[in-house]
């Protein structure tokens, strides 16, 4: 079920692992707020070739994303998903 796909309708929630803090994990629940988020993802997504997805810098953030049939699939977030860190940054998620 990849996120190219999903509806934000279709997710649950996310939960997001922050690497820079070893905090617990920020849980998203809000519809309006996964929508936005999918959003800015699938801008990152749609920007890479498969390369830049599998071997660019250490990720910064770890996302799973869990649906309503609580089927899980979980994102390494790196440096190059910048508008996905730019709407975690903007949200205070950081």
């Amino acid at each position: 079920f990849p996120i190219l796909h999903q509806e934000a309708d279709d997710i649950k929630y996310i939960q997001v692992h922050d690497y820079s803090n070893k905090k617990q994990p920020t849980v998203i629940s809000d519809k309006e707020k996964l929508k936005n988020f999918i959003t800015e993802m699938r801008k990152d997504i749609n920007g890479f070739n498969y390369e830049q997805l599998a071997t660019s810098a250490e990720d910064k953030l770890w996302i799973d994303i869990n649906d309503n049939n609580d089927r899980i699939v979980s994102y390494g977030v790196n440096s190059n998903y910048t508008n996905t860190l730019n709407w975690f940054n903007s949200n205070n998620y950081q």
